[in-house]
């Protein structure tokens, strides 16, 4: 692959460490840098037995982390090429939220109200809302799953027996049921915009999704405990715009509790959000003063 690529310049992105694509580059003296890389203590690198893992960061010509603790773990196995500039994903949100699509037949749905959305969501966090969405008569609801197969949707569907409609079944004659299904990919990120706050799922496996996509709008964004493995879902409860819930008995009182605070709440994230982004230019600035012409242009 690099004979026929010929590289200037290899980049890899947060966990991604491929040890014979990097020690291939480094013996053609290519340049190799990590992007928006993020550490935890845990991980091999750091570990008596790591010496193999360590010797692959080594090979690496500079380090673009997302946090200052990254920095500290690879200063203890004596790495100094690095530079803390956050996390570009930011940048990409930013820029979803400027290009945001408009979605007349949810508009109609939601007849001027904001909705409670879940996004992305697994069996396990359906069930966790089984209660909430099948008391609650006034609020709206837009469920997208995270897997939109025959079966999901159906069980999904008895879930709440005559409380749901499908985005592709949705018309005038249905539009006052209480919860949106949306059976379709590529919308959610786009969809947000018509939150007032956000369940997002995956934190019950391990597997949070994209917290960030919902903040880009300013909501609140709520999961489950299960979120060591991504700093944002730390930063954003450290914040106060994050809630992490392990029963149905927490999530009620925490929708409870944005209610009361949505404005303040709102405020403080859009603010946060905003300072967040420019991560891709501190990269690049830094790149064009540090890369061979050659390889520059």
């Amino acid at each position: 692959f690099l004979q026929k690529i010929q590289p200037k310049a290899v980049f890899f992105i947060k966990y991604e460490f491929w040890k014979n694509y990097i020690q291939e580059a480094k013996n053609r003296h290519i340049p190799i840098y990590s992007i928006c890389s993020i550490f935890r203590e845990k991980q091999a690198y750091f570990q008596f037995y790591g010496s193999f893992f360590r010797k692959i960061l080594n090979n690496f010509s500079f380090f673009y982390l997302q946090d200052q603790s990254s920095g500290n773990l690879l200063q203890q196995i004596g790495l100094k090429n690095w530079k803390v500039v956050g996390d570009n994903r930011f940048d990409a949100v930013i820029a979803n939220r400027e290009r945001a699509k408009s979605f007349p037949a949810i508009e109609q749905f939601l007849n001027h109200q904001k909705a409670i959305i879940l996004g992305s969501s697994w069996e396990i966090d359906e069930q966790l809302f089984q209660e909430v969405l099948a008391e609650n008569s006034t609020e709206k609801f837009i469920l997208a799953p995270h897997e939109i197969g025959e079966h999901h949707l159906q069980s999904i569907e008895k879930r709440w027996p005559k409380k749901t409609i499908r985005y592709s079944q949705l018309s005038t004659t249905n539009a006052d049921l209480p919860i949106l299904i949306l059976d379709s990919i590529g919308m959610l990120n786009s969809v947000y915009q018509y939150g007032k706050l956000a369940y997002v799922g995956g934190g019950f496996t391990g597997k949070l999704h994209n917290i960030l996509e919902p903040a880009v709008f300013g909501l609140p964004v709520i999961f489950g405990p299960k979120h060591s493995r991504f700093p944002e879902a730390q930063g954003f409860i450290d914040q106060g715009f994050g809630f992490s819930v392990s029963s149905s008995d927490e999530l009620v009182k925490v929708l409870l509790w944005i209610e009361e605070n949505k404005g303040e709440i709102q405020q403080e994230l859009l603010q946060f959000m905003q300072t967040q982004q420019g991560v891709s230019a501190k990269i690049i600035a830094h790149l064009s003063s540090s890369l061979s012409p050659d390889v520059e242009s």
